[in-house]
């Protein structure tokens, strides 16, 4: 009886096997889906962990201002990120900056040029006496010397007499009373001469020191000029920068290289469809001409329009000819790139080179050899272009170097190549890899025709505003904003020329006075440009400028 009741109590075990297979079996799946739901979420988290780590490491580094080396590694040597040699080179091996210790200085530097006033100094007459004697010590051959140089700010106020000359005979058809013409105004019924107006604008835009700050400084000095009077006499002298500016960015635009770059520039107007105070300034730097453009846009527009691009045609087309603009990988560069013809990107590797250092950062358990290893290569390839570079062209030395460089540049190819298909490159690395994939065409282009490497060029001349920036806060008026850029745009244009852009900007003005405050035109306009002055008028630029003063 138990033998039998086991017998079916076995049976329904069995029987219920079946059903029990099957629930088992749906949860596993159930399990299953679960699991890979979760992997998934995982992923994705990971990869948000990631981006949102990578954000913040780019954040802190422009919050701090960091370089890109960590904490614990030496000073940088002669050349930054974007530098041309070196980036990758032995820590020990590297030459700090500055003077060299036990190099042979160069001595003290000669002011011979400046005015000179001298002055003699005599002993006490009692010390010109024998104290023991009384006989008068006689002067001698020879003297010591010794200089010191003054800075001085001298104000004047100049008055101009014009005495009246009346009519001594009875003639008919003349002149009862003459006088002498009124001195040429650069502003209509302004006491500013044009030497004040020129320093000016250069203690504004080459210096950048504030309205408010330049008020206080002239005050120290005896001339009280209000903030808002200077401002006044900015918007004043806009007028009359402006084709001067004009014609520096028509010769901009026809450059066949340009080294552009962008950042933010506050405006505090008010635009048409609302409050926009982040505007961008746009440089772009020629063979012989910086042209530098304010716009409340960071669009591909902006630079269409200095380029004078049509960008709605079928075929958008540059009328200037082909040009190569040197930049970095922003999406505005990119398109022009694409749809334009005759428009060639010219990547900037420095800027690859601040890819890596981000990614091996924000990552440096996975991504530290990985990024040492790049920034090692990329230092080699700056190094190769550096002895290109310095060789003589046809020399040994120039074959020499150009083969080294077709190395690196190989080496550099054929890695990518292996680590874009490796499953094991991490995910921030693969994204460095993907622009490097990407933009390898526009990357060979500084190599190939041994031009710049990185940008440094038009970061270089984005400074000056920068402190602009940092100083007095942007620009409080959209022809403020206009001014500022034509502005940067003569001065940059005429010290890449080698003169003095205050002699310039006195003559310029005075000019401006000559034709009655108006600008001039024509050839009167060229002779104050690089390309169209005679060589006797650039050598006058170059020096400071002299006294005017009657």
């Amino acid at each position: 009886m138990q033998v039998g009741t086991l017998a079916g109590d076995g049976e329904g075990e069995i029987a219920r096997c079946p059903d029990e297979v099957a629930r088992l079996t749906a949860e596993n799946e159930s399990l299953r889906a679960e699991r890979d739901r979760l992997l998934v979420r995982v992923s994705d988290l990971e990869a948000a962990l990631e981006a949102a780590t990578a954000d913040l490491v780019k954040l802190t580094l422009a919050l701090r201002h960091e370089s890109e080396r960590s904490p614990s590694e030496p000073a940088p040597t002669e050349t930054d990120a974007g530098s041309s040699e070196g980036a990758g080179a032995d820590p020990a091996a590297r030459r700090r900056r500055g003077q060299q210790r036990g190099a042979p200085g160069h001595g003290r530097r000669s002011y011979d040029h400046l005015p000179t006033t001298e002055v003699v100094h005599h002993p006490h007459p009692e010390q010109l006496v024998c104290p023991t004697c009384g006989r008068p010590y006689a002067e001698g051959p020879g003297e010591e010397r010794s200089e010191e140089l003054h800075w001085k700010v001298s104000f004047t106020r100049v008055i101009h007499r014009r005495p009246r000359y009346h009519q001594t005979c009875s003639c008919p058809g003349v002149k009862g009373l003459l006088t002498a013409p009124p001195p040429p105004k650069v502003i209509a019924k302004g006491r500013m001469s044009a030497g004040l107006l020129a320093r000016l604008l250069v203690a504004k835009y080459v210096v950048g020191t504030p309205c408010r700050r330049l008020a206080m400084s002239l005050a120290m000095e005896g001339a009280e000029l209000a903030p808002g009077t200077l401002a006044g006499l900015l918007q004043a002298l806009a007028p009359l920068l402006a084709p001067l500016a004009a014609a520096i960015r028509a010769r901009n635009a026809g450059s066949a290289l340009l080294h552009a770059d962008e950042t933010s520039w506050p405006v505090f107007v008010a635009l048409v469809d609302g409050e926009r105070r982040r505007w961008w300034l746009w440089v772009f730097v020629g063979e012989d001409s910086v042209a530098y453009v304010i716009r409340p846009d960071r669009s591909a527009v902006v630079l269409a329009d200095h380029l004078g691009v049509d960008l709605d045609a079928e075929v958008p087309s540059l009328p200037g000819g082909p040009v190569v603009v040197c930049s970095d990988f922003f999406t505005a560069y990119q398109r022009l790139g694409r749809s334009v013809e005759g428009f060639t990107n010219s990547w900037c590797w420095a800027h690859l080179r601040r890819h890596v250092v981000e990614a091996a950062k924000a990552h440096p358990r996975i991504c530290g050899a990985w990024g040492q290893q790049w920034l090692e290569r990329i230092g080699e390839l700056f190094a190769a272009h550096r002895r290109l570079v310095l060789a003589e062209p046809g020399s040994h030395d120039a074959g020499v170097a150009r083969a080294e460089l077709a190395r690196v540049v190989h080496g550099i190819d054929a890695t990518r190549t292996i680590e874009a298909v490796d499953p094991h490159t991490p995910r921030a690395a693969a994204k460095v890899l993907a622009t490097l994939e990407r933009e390898w065409e526009g990357l060979m282009v500084p190599i190939a025709a041994e031009g710049d490497l990185d940008n440094n060029v038009a970061e270089r001349a984005l400074r000056s505003p920068v402190v602009g920036r940092k100083n007095y806060y942007g620009s409080g008026a959209a022809w403020s904003a206009g001014l500022a850029a034509d502005a940067w745009s003569i001065t940059a244009t005429v010290g890449l020329a080698g003169w003095n852009p205050l002699t310039h900007l006195e003559a310029y003005l005075s000019a401006c006075a000559t034709n009655g405050g108006r600008p001039p035109e024509g050839a009167a306009l060229t002779a104050f440009l690089p390309w169209g002055t005679a060589a006797a008028d650039a050598s006058c630029f170059s020096a400071p400028p002299r006294s005017r003063d009657p």
